[in-house]
């Protein structure tokens, strides 16, 4: 993730511009320090004293290790679709690449929406459109989403999703919608 790349990724990265590798890095840039409990870092712009402190730019200091401007993808990996889309691009390219899939962990932006008093989008399932074939559930891993046997569809358990929508452009049956659709 962005923390740890932060704290031990970059050496790494540098040494594979150094010896022009051939690599695809990944980092998932989810704003946060998940792993320890949701810590700010360096990318974030806030001191551990919750003061604002210097916001770090992951894609410059990527291209201040030596990586290209041309070998450099970000995406937000909430837009499923687009993301695939790049990430196809930079498998297929050659040299040090780096690719950053960035999104707030749903986690930390439940709590911001809970602090700011935002209703995340209610997400739902048109029983009519779902097939029950679980791709949603067994190609996704939502754990908000569940099969319900006696119907045969999947059904969204409105008390633990946090309303990413991402759901909606994993299913090809067009049965996932927000209520304000």
């Amino acid at each position: 993730g962005d923390s740890t790349f932060f704290h031990s990724g970059i050496p790494g990265l540098i040494n594979a511009v150094h010896n022009q590798n051939n690599i695809l890095v990944m980092i998932l840039d989810n704003r946060s320090t998940s792993m320890t409990g949701f810590q700010d870092n360096p990318g974030t712009g806030i001191k551990i004293t919750k003061e604002i402190g210097t916001k770090v730019n992951i894609e410059d200091l990527v291209m201040g290790c030596g990586v290209s401007p041309e070998n450099l993808w970000v995406e937000d990996s909430n837009n499923l679709l687009e993301m695939i889309e790049k990430l196809e691009k930079a498998v297929k390219a050659d040299g040090v690449r780096v690719f950053i899939s960035r999104h707030t962990c749903s986690l930390v932006e439940a709590n911001e929406f809970k602090v700011k008093q935002i209703v995340p989008p209610t997400v739902k399932v048109d029983p009519e459109k779902c097939k029950g074939c679980l791709i949603c559930i067994n190609k996704f891993g939502c754990p908000s989403i569940l099969f319900d046997e006696n119907e045969k569809i999947a059904i969204i358990e409105q008390d633990t999703c946090r309303g990413c929508k991402v759901c909606i452009d994993v299913c090809i049956h067009d049965a996932i919608y927000t209520e304000e659709e």
